[in-house]
């Protein structure tokens, strides 16, 4: 009889191959990189203030260690935590931006808000941004194409409120 004919060898090369499977594709989920992709920004009083969507389509937690702004050959560091954006200029709107690091839980999203102080108004008529993220122990700098600018100081009081509700 040939071994062919045995169920046994059947369901051990099947139960290999699944086992086989689940190795690779494990591997290649859990090397899967964080999208970063831009909400909205603004710029009120040399402040820049960026909305950012955190996707983790890995299985493991990541950490966004760190965020760069390059604008015109400078960079700017983001804003230690607590950064306070002041809304009106009496300072009754406020708000407070993200800490970093950012832990972003496997399988899931966040938003977060960050600031970069010290720029220069130009920054509105920008069409492109380019960040330097830093998540876990990997640095990628990352051109983002602009696509809704908040200019209107009540718009930014609206979508900063919502965040809280």
């Amino acid at each position: 009889m040939s071994i062919f004919n045995e169920p046994t060898f059947w369901f051990a090369l099947i139960s290999s191959a699944s086992a086989g499977y689940t190795v690779i594709s494990n591997l290649f989920v859990r090397s899967r990189p964080v999208s970063i992709s831009l909400n909205w920004f603004s710029y009120l009083d040399g402040t820049l203030i960026v909305s950012f969507n955190l996707y983790n389509p890995s299985s493991e937690t990541r950490s966004l260690m760190n965020i760069d702004f390059l604008f015109e050959d400078k960079t700017f560091q983001v804003t230690d935590y607590p950064d306070v954006i002041k809304i009106s200029h009496s300072g009754s709107s406020k708000a407070y931006s993200d800490e970093i690091p950012i832990n972003i839980s496997p399988k899931n999203s966040k938003s977060v808000i960050v600031t970069f102080k010290g720029l220069q108004s130009r920054i509105i008529a920008a069409e492109n941004l380019e960040f330097t993220f830093v998540v876990g122990k990997k640095s990628r700098t990352q051109n983002i194409r602009v696509t809704q600018k908040l200019v209107d100081p009540e718009q930014l009081n609206l979508r900063l409120n919502r965040r809280f509700q």
